[in-house]
């Protein structure tokens, strides 16, 4: 039989952050910070993966319209 938690009971475990000290703050501080970073150097080397690929798609697609090939 399925029991069902009522949302007042939710709340009742839900940690009070009146009681948290400065080292709880401190941790909740440092995993954010952790999570901006790798979000950051995640979407750093995703716009780095993109620009390669494009680079690579343009130089692949050889010199456009108008432009003079290069002589040597």
């Amino acid at each position: 039989m399925a029991t069902s938690t009522s949302s007042s009971s939710i709340k009742s475990e839900a940690p009070d952050p009146s009681y948290w000290t400065a080292y709880d703050h401190f941790m909740i501080e440092r995993e954010a910070r952790a999570m901006r970073r790798a979000y950051t150097w995640d979407a750093m080397a995703r716009a780095g993966r993109w620009l390669a690929r494009r680079f690579a798609a343009v130089g692949a697609a050889g010199p456009s319209r108008g432009t003079p090939a290069p002589t040597r």
